[in-house]
Formats: structure tokens, C-alpha cells, sequence
């Protein structure tokens, strides 16, 4: 044996080598498992309490996701506005509407570079048939359709599966069909040619198919005509007419373009262009810039294009507010249980500082049974939720859809749960 081992020994007892991170970890685990199971009523109390507040949060956090991801899945989204029609009568506001005049959209993209491009939809309904080569009849009573012209597919993402977004609208008598009107109509037969009548004595070549309208657009249907058939009808008022305003406009903006700006150009030009007519008739147009992003939420107008189906900017802020505030009291109800508790363990430090335990390592340890507490009611939250997705949203009204489940945005918010808890 060396002359010098004593040293060595000497040197391991005053100054001990600290175990390993993953060793320390391991026994503050062991330890609050331990202790869980000492106190099992406990435990499972505030297991129980915190699970369901995080449940109920994260349950409301979804609808109100869900709420504001209308329409985001168009790539141009903030580039995108509708026009609203305030109608003016002898200096009083007549009628503000969601649907404005035909001559609005060419006169913007006419007279200001700022306008990229424009697209009108004319909502339609009526009965819609196709006659198989058998001779038999298949007919729908159809309620979402809109005669639109080419541009809605330069202006918004609905993804067109079959058929050339330049030319499927271009021209009189074209129809585009979602995927569901083409399952209705011709099964498993590829649509694109064939002709379906509206009304019985319309006929229309069906010249695409386009993927069906997510649930979170404000704009829904399943058949669009091309916009030329009703110019020939008209002819040519449904391009020109200032005074009919059953026409949904919609203008894409250059990327940077200042709305305030261009909004006071357009009412100066309409007021050269126009006032002389509405000084004969004591009347008023107002054509005003609408976010895309902002009419689902706050947008409630005459002729909107989904009444039914409108939210409330208010009370979606309302529930973002009611989520944080049941979490705040499960984690409020959850330092009480702790705090009532901390005194029968009052022993059990005392033990500890006398065994040697410093602060820090007692700090890690208690750290330690909070964290492994909000990860197993996180766990059973994730369950909670999932058993009462189907529930919830038949309960909020809305074709929540369950992918909204496995999104990053749902793990990312977990884990600030675990982690702020």
C-alpha cells in the first residue's frame, strides 16, 4: 500500500465528489414517488384538480384557435380585402352590406396600382341536375353556389384538383364542382366534360374539380359558374352597374401597401366620379376596405356570406380570459393543498438538514414532486380531452376538427402548462 492512501481518503471525506446529474435526478425521483405513495389521497386529489383545469383550458384555448384560424389558410390572407357597401340617404346611414356593386372591383384595379387583382362571387341556389348515359335523373336542391369569375383562383387558395385555373372558369357555361358535389353527382366517373343543368334549362360543362372548402372559411360552396355566363345575360350590367349590390368583391393589395391611404384616394376618386349622381339623388356610396382576417370575428353586415356560422371577436377574447383564469385557480388550489401540507412535512426537512441535505438539494427535491404532480395531471389532461373532443364541439357548435389535437401548437402549449405549473 502507498505511503500517501491516507491523503487520499482524507481528501474524499472533506471534500466528497457530488454524484452525477442523471444520479441525482434519479433519487429526487425515487424520492417523490415515496412520498406519493405515503400520501395517495393527496397525491391524487391534486393530480385530479390540476388535470381537470388544464382540460377545461386547453378545450377552450382550441375553440378559440379554431375561431381565429378563419380563412388563414389562404397564403395571401393579409393582402386580402372585402368590400363593404354603406349605403347613404338624405345625410342618414341606410344599410351597411358585405355584398357591393359590380363596377367596384374594375374600378379599383382600373385606377390604382396599389389593387393587384380582383374577384366578385354572385351567390346562387337552385336545382342542379345531371342526366347519366342511362337516362336517369340525378337531382340536388343546391344552396351553395356562386357565379364567379376566373380570378378567384389568383386571389384565394381553393385548390383546384382537376382542371386549368386560367381557363376552367374562362368563357360562358363552365362550372367548377367540389370534390363532395362530384361524389353526389357521378360516383367514381371522372366529371371533368360532362354537363349538369341548373334550374333545368341551364346547362354547364363541368371543366374542374376543386378540393372541398375547408370549415374555416368564411366563403362556402360547392359549385361555381363562370362569371361571362352571367355578363351574356345581363349584358354586360353585371360588369358595369353602380347601383346592384348583390356582389361579393374581394381585392388582393401589393404587398406593403398602405390601406389608410389608399382608402382615402378610392373616396376621392369616387366622389369625382360620382358626386354628381349623388347630389341628384341626395344619396351616398361608401365602399370601404375590409380585412379578409377580420370578418369572421367582427364583421356583421347585411347579405354576410355565412350568417349562421358568424363568430364574436368579443366573446372569443371573453373565453381566451376564462381559460387562463381556471387554470390560475387549479394552480391556485394546487399551493394551498401543497402550503396545508408543507407543515406535516416540516419533520421530514428537519430530518434532512440534520442528515447533511443543503438547501439547494431540498429546493430540487420539493421542485421535483411539483413537476412530476403537473406532468401526470398533464397526462390525464391529454386523455380528458380527448374523450371529450367529440362532446365539446357538438357543444360549441362548430366542426372542430380532431387534427387540431396533434398540431405543434397543442404539444407547445402542454408543455408551458408543465413547465409555468
Amino acid at each position: 500500500m502507498k505511503p500517501w492512501w491516507w491523503r487520499n481518503v482524507l481528501l474524499k471525506v472533506l471534500f466528497p465528489i457530488p454524484p452525477k446529474p442523471a444520479t441525482m435526478l434519479k433519487n429526487y425521483l425515487t424520492s417523490a414517488f415515496r412520498n406519493f405513495r405515503r400520501h395517495k389521497s393527496f397525491t391524487l386529489l391534486n393530480v385530479i384538480g390540476l388535470s381537470l383545469g388544464m382540460a377545461a383550458s386547453l378545450l377552450i384555448l382550441q375553440y378559440v384557435k379554431y375561431e381565429r384560424s378563419f380563412d388563414t389558410f389562404h397564403s395571401k390572407a393579409p393582402y386580402i380585402y372585402r368590400i363593404q357597401y354603406n349605403g347613404w340617404q338624405g345625410g342618414k346611414l341606410r344599410f351597411e352590406c358585405a355584398a357591393a356593386v359590380p363596377a367596384v372591383g374594375p374600378a379599383l384595379k382600373n385606377n390604382f396600382p396599389e389593387v393587384k387583382q380582383f374577384t366578385r362571387l354572385f351567390p346562387v341556389s337552385g336545382v342542379v341536375s345531371y342526366e347519366t348515359p342511362h337516362h336517369e335523373r340525378i337531382s340536388f336542391l343546391e344552396e351553395k353556389m356562386q357565379i364567379t369569375d376566373p380570378a378567384v383562383f389568383e386571389v384565394f387558395d381553393f385548390k383546384l384538383l382537376k382542371g386549368d385555373q386560367r381557363t376552367a372558369l374562362q368563357g360562358p357555361n363552365k362550372a367548377v364542382i367540389s370534390q363532395r358535389a362530384a361524389r353526389k353527382y357521378f360516383g367514381d366517373a371522372d366529371p371533368i366534360g360532362k354537363v349538369i343543368a341548373w334550374n333545368g334549362n341551364k346547362k354547364f360543362e363541368v371543366t374542374g374539380i376543386i378540393e372541398n372548402i375547408p370549415d374555416n372559411s368564411h366563403l362556402k360552396f360547392d359549385i361555381l359558374f363562370s362569371y361571362q355566363t352571367l355578363n351574356n345575360q345581363t349584358h354586360n350590367d353585371s360588369e358595369t352597374a353602380w347601383g346592384w349590390y348583390d356582389f361579393n368583391t374581394y381585392v388582393l393589395l401589393q404587398p406593403g401597401t398602405d390601406v389608410k391611404s389608399l382608402q382615402a384616394k378610392w373616396d376621392r376618386y369616387l366622389f369625382r366620379t360620382r358626386g354628381e349622381e349623388w347630389k341628384k339623388y341626395n344619396s351616398k356610396q361608401e365602399f370601404i376596405l375590409q380585412p379578409l382576417l377580420g370578418i369572421h370575428l367582427y364583421s356583421n353586415l347585411l347579405q354576410e356570406s355565412q350568417p349562421e356560422e358568424k363568430g364574436d371577436g368579443d366573446s372569443v377574447y371573453a373565453l381566451t380570459i376564462i381559460a387562463l383564469f381556471l387554470l390560475i385557480i387549479a394552480w391556485v388550489n394546487y399551493i394551498n393543498l401543497a402550503t396545508a401540507k408543507s407543515f406535516d412535512r416540516a419533520n421530514e426537512v428537519g430530518v434532512r438538514k440534520v442528515m447533511g441535505a443543503e438547501k439547494g438539494q431540498l429546493i430540487r427535491q420539493f421542485l421535483s414532486e411539483a413537476f412530476l404532480v403537473n406532468f401526470l395531471a398533464g397526462l390525464l389532461a391529454i386523455v380528458l380531452v380527448r374523450l371529450a373532443w367529440p362532446a365539446f364541439a357538438s357543444l360549441s357548435g362548430r366542426a372542430i376538427p380532431l387534427h387540431y389535437f396533434i398540431q405543434k401548437d397543442f404539444w407547445i402549449l402542454i408543455g408551458i402548462l408543465l413547465l409555468v405549473g
